[in-house]
């Protein structure tokens, strides 16, 4: 974070006298006033002995790019996350609402680093444009995890929702990588469509287009996008999933070992016909040795 002093500008872009001592009117002047009443109070409350560190944190956030309307919106969002427990890192844009087992897991992942965590979770770190939030909820697609991309458009904002926290801690980590996968598909697909280079992923931007263009079918029920990202998804990541969850176990089994940890959620879009019956349950199998004999535990 930035030493907050007296080098700090103004609004009207004049230079501020002892800013040090004013971090709260600071902020508001720097959110246009957005501040709810709610907010105003828990910066000004003396017993949140860190919030006047956070407020010069979220100025200088401001200062260094811009109090946009997104921007604001996500430094909005960042202090309704602090004041409920959550934790921001407001450089990397990631606000993080997770608790107990779901948080201990996401902290174990993002300590890893792992390759996939990188790619995935980690794009939203080397993308300043894009918010990712991370909380518990209901989901209305599934009963493990689901991820909302509807303000990825108005606000460039993603969020992962974990529902199901009591499962083993290794699924639960597979959760995460498979909820990050998707937020980061939904990050691409609108980098693509502000004019980046979508050479690298051909595949997955024709099956959006094909998913859309079922929607004038009177016999197609399902999801265009989720269906389309879902389909990529099971050509390009089960191994992927599988070889992050095997290194988080210190790689004591083979790979087919965790290859279920990949395949979960994605087994109904196996058009290529790789995951067959006996696969699926062999591999069901292999998954409820490593879960009885892991050490990677959060409990």
């Amino acid at each position: 974070m930035k030493d907050y002093g007296n080098d700090f500008t103004n609004w009207s872009g004049n230079f501020a006298v002892n800013t040090a001592a004013k971090p709260v009117r600071k902020l508001s002047g720097a959110l246009q006033g957005l501040l709810t009443f709610g907010q105003f109070k828990w910066f000004t409350d003396a017993q949140h002995a860190e919030r006047l560190s956070f407020a010069s944190e979220l100025v200088w956030f401001l200062i260094d790019n811009g109090n946009t309307n997104e921007n604001i919106e996500f430094i909005l969002m960042a202090i309704d996350a602090v004041m409920n427990g959550g934790s921001v890192d407001v450089d990397d844009r990631i606000i993080n609402l997770l608790t107990g087992r779901a948080n201990c897991v996401y902290e174990k992942l993002e300590s890893a680093n792992g390759s996939l965590f990188k790619e995935t979770i980690g794009a939203f770190i080397d993308d300043p444009q894009y918010n990712l939030g991370i909380i518990i909820g209901e989901c209305s697609t599934s009963d493990t995890g689901c991820t909302n991309g509807d303000l990825v458009e108005s606000i460039n904002q993603v969020t992962i929702i974990i529902e199901d926290t009591t499962q083993p801690s290794l699924e639960l980590a597979a959760t995460i990588l498979h909820e990050g996968i998707h937020a980061e598909i939904f990050r691409y697909v609108s980098r693509f469509e502000n004019n980046i280079d979508p050479n690298n992923r051909s595949k997955l931007l024709q099956l959006y287009q094909f998913y859309k263009g079922l929607t004038n079918n009177k016999n197609y029920d399902g999801s265009p996008v989720s269906d389309a990202q879902h389909v990529y998804m099971a050509e390009n990541y089960v191994a992927k999933i599988a070889d992050a969850i095997r290194e988080l176990d210190g790689n004591k089994y083979s790979r087919e070992y965790y290859m279920w940890y990949g395949w979960e959620g994605l087994e109904e879009y196996d058009f290529k016909n790789r995951l067959t019956p006996n696969l699926e349950t062999q591999y069901n199998n292999y998954q409820n040795i490593v879960n009885a004999n892991t050490s990677f535990n959060c409990n």
